[in-house]
């Protein structure tokens, strides 16, 4: 499953200066929904 573009967009506004807690927030968010997570701390894509 791929993010819909708010949250793209929101991942792409703090992946410079918060890439930690941005992807920490993701996985809390997405665990239920995702049975894996590949975070691409470029581009911010759920895969």
């Amino acid at each position: 499953a791929h993010l819909d573009w708010k949250e793209k967009k929101y991942l792409d506004s703090n992946i410079k200066w918060d890439i930690g807690m941005c992807h920490q927030n993701f996985i809390d968010r997405r665990k239920k929904e995702f049975s894996i997570i590949e975070f691409n701390k470029n581009v911010g894509i759920a895969v």
